[in-house]
């Protein structure tokens, strides 16, 4: 299908180009001119100096002379750090391919380059994700010479489509090749590249000044005024670059749904869906079953391929989600992806480069294009030597066969299949009775007192209805929506405007509106609430019915008291993690000590949280010896982190060690719970016969 490119030019993108070289010129002009401020400064600190050593000669004042001119110019360097930086795209670990390696890879892409009206890449090489980029150099000289861009394609992305969705992805790259405002991208790239340099990355310059300014009160006075220089310059070129930074994100959104148009109209709008849903599907399987391969690497268990793994895993995971499978692919569906995610608070994040996926899916859904060709042949048909590849890959994530190891296990399809169903199984999908009811839910408490069913056979289709799955997953929703608001009306989240059901809100009505939704969500807990009941009581009934111990009630009441100490904490947790922000982005002496002073302010609470939760059999059941012990010697030894500009890092490290296992306990204890209550019930679900389930 030859380009129309009537059909793909965003009325929206030509304000934006302009908007984005404006902010960009803005940006140099003020960075020249503070650079040009920086060497007038340093020239007249020169012309002092001498002026000062001529007319006053002696050893103090050429020190004096001497310092002046250092602290000069470390302001210049300050501002110098920005031309310097660059980035270079990190290919060198990936092998590349070429057209005699691979032919019918480049007639796909010199098709796709034909259609797109734009030129070759430089280079391709393969890499062992799942993903593909357009690559290519940003250095300062960048902004003149000619930039020669190269393609990336995962190994991954491969195995896990079809040619025409693999056209689709190419297209789609190939669509930034031929986006004239591809210059903007490499100034937009290395003006972060040194902005971040000079903006963000600078604990070691403002350190350094105050390790010159420790020796006397001059060198004391000079390292302040530098410091103070130094920050006004930060200061100016933050608020330009925030300027700037928005106004080219907003490009590269515009950029992307455009290349995403091109690649429509070249592959179709279904090839696209179906990459763009499957590939997140993709992702998900592959680390899960890296995760599994390091559970099991005390067995000596191995991959011979774990792109091979990867097709077994999405099958295992279209079993799960009830995917259909198309070529041995799963095929989600949009509109499923849609109802569960029960978007209704949708925040324009000016930071992000890239447009939502449901936005993406939206757009190629209007387009609805059918391709005159639809190649429905997987795409490692495309090449010669993928095994290769993959086994290289394999080797490199870490999971591959060792050489000269035979007590290597190696699993049968079936044994890794079963292996992968339970591990995912353990990560929060259950049993299919459940409908999904459980994933990522836990029950609010209600009176465990309440008698069992009466009804013999409980009608567990009518328990986890589809109705009833839709409230519980639409309450999450709003429970997310009202978290994000209360945020929102805080300013924690520092946006002015937001859309809610499609309505334009200012942050000052944020928290109307969460009080607003919490109403709704109070109606819905209540009617969750009592279908929770209903369950309760008919497995209350199961477990009476075929002579159980009475276990339900024990692990229930043990999981409601769980979430009572996690809901007692939450804010507290809070107040540590950003503590613990404050103490790793630091950056001179004065914020260290209001970090610290925080620190402090915060551990008498924690450590009283811990001693109550260390009586508490509950929590302490989920803790290894080592653990205790641990927790015992923070609770025991007087902590002190910092004094006389020194960090106590032995200390320090203790602390934030007991936070992360406060908070690692608390999700191993909620996880294990909650898989206890659902492998009970699917227990006493099977000793139900057949017929009256």
């Amino acid at each position: 299908m030859s380009l129309n490119t009537t059909a793909v030019r965003s009325a929206n993108i030509k304000k934006l180009t302009t908007k984005a070289r404006w902010s960009i010129g803005l940006f140099l002009i003020a960075y020249v001119l503070l650079s040009l401020a920086a060497f007038t400064l340093v020239a007249g600190c020169v012309a002092i100096s001498i002026w000062a050593v001529s007319t006053y000669p002696s050893a103090f004042t050429i020190c004096g002379a001497i310092l002046l001119v250092i602290f000069s110019i470390a302001v210049l360097v300050f501002t110098l750090r920005f031309v310097f930086a660059k980035h270079y795209p990190q290919t060198g670990h990936l092998p590349e391919v070429t057209e005699s390696d691979e032919p019918e890879l480049f007639a796909l892409l010199r098709e796709v380059s034909d259609e797109a009206k734009t030129t070759m890449p430089h280079k391709v090489f393969l890499s062992p994700d799942i993903y593909a980029a357009i690559v290519f150099p940003v250095s300062f000289w960048h902004l003149f010479l000619p930039v020669k861009k190269s393609l990336v394609v995962g190994v991954g992305l491969i195995n896990t489509c079809t040619v025409q969705e693999l056209k689709s992805l190419l297209a789609h790259e190939f669509g930034h090749f031929s986006q004239a405002n591809l210059k903007i991208g490499i100034y937009t790239h290395l003006i972060e590249q040194g902005a971040y340099k000079l903006l963000y990355d600078n604990a070691d310059y403002y350190m350094g000044l105050e390790e010159l300014g420790e020796d006397d009160r001059v060198n004391n006075l000079l390292s302040q005024a530098t410091g103070f220089l130094a920050r006004g310059i930060e200061w100016v070129l933050k608020k330009l670059h925030g300027y700037m930074a928005e106004s080219c994100l907003a490009l590269s959104r515009e950029n992307e749904l455009r290349a995403d148009e091109i690649s429509i109209h070249i592959a179709g709008s279904r090839p696209f869906i179906n990459l763009n849903l499957r590939s997140r599907l993709a992702e998900y399987t592959l680390q899960k079953i890296i995760e599994l391969y390091s559970v099991k690497a005390g067995e000596k268990v191995a991959s011979s391929n774990i792109y091979t793994d990867l097709k077994i895993g999405l099958k295992v995971l279209s079993r799960f989600n009830g995917y259909p499978l198309v070529n041995g692919l799963p095929q989600p569906d949009p509109d499923e992806i849609r109802r569960i995610s029960h978007q209704s608070l949708v925040i324009l994040n000016p930071w992000d480069s890239h447009p939502d996926d449901l936005k993406r899916i939206s757009q190629a859904e209007k387009l609805n294009i059918v391709s005159e060709i639809n190649i429905e042949e997987t795409a490692p048909s495309l090449f010669r030597n993928l095994e290769h590849y993959e086994e290289m890959f394999t080797y490199r994530y870490g999971v591959g066969i060792e050489p000269d190891t035979p007590e290597q296990v190696i699993w049968e399809e079936h044994e890794f299949a079963d292996e992968l169903a339970k591990l995912i199984s353990d990560s929060g999908y259950y049993d299919e009775r459940y409908n999904y009811y459980y994933d990522g839910y836990v029950p609010h408490r209600f009176d465990l007192n309440i008698p069992p069913a009466t009804q013999l056979y409980p009608d567990f289709e009518q328990l986890f209805a589809k109705d009833k799955v839709e409230k519980r997953m639409k309450y999450t929703a709003l429970t997310e929506d009202i978290n994000t608001l209360t945020h929102i009306s805080k300013r924690d989240i520092p946006v002015k405007y937001f859309f809610y059901d499609g309505e334009q809100y200012h942050h000052k009505n944020a928290g109307k509106l969460a009080a607003a939704i919490g109403e709704k969500a109070k109606h819905l807990e209540t009617e969750i609430t009592s279908n929770d009941q209903q369950v309760y009581r008919a497995f209350l009934h199961l477990e009476k019915e075929y002579n159980q111990e009475e276990n339900l009630t024990i692990i229930y009441d043990k999981l409601f008291r769980l979430k009572e100490y996690y809901h007692d904490q939450k804010e507290l947790e809070e107040r540590l993690d950003r503590t613990v922000d404050m103490v790793q982005e630091a950056k001179t002496e004065k914020e260290l000590q209001n970090a610290f002073i925080e620190v402090e302010k915060l551990q008498p609470r924690l450590k009283e949280h811990l001693t109550s939760l260390s009586m508490e059999e509950t929590f302490t059941s989920f803790l290894s010896q080592a653990e205790k012990e641990a927790i015992n010697y923070y609770l025991e030894k007087p902590m002190r982190y910092y004094g006389n500009g020194i960090i106590y890092n032995e200390n320090l490290e203790i602390f934030v060690s007991v936070i992360v296992l406060l908070k690692n306990t608390y999700v191993k204890a909620f996880t294990i719970t909650r898989r206890a209550i659902i492998d009970y019930q699917i227990e006493l679900m099977n000793k139900v016969p057949p017929q009256k389930t």
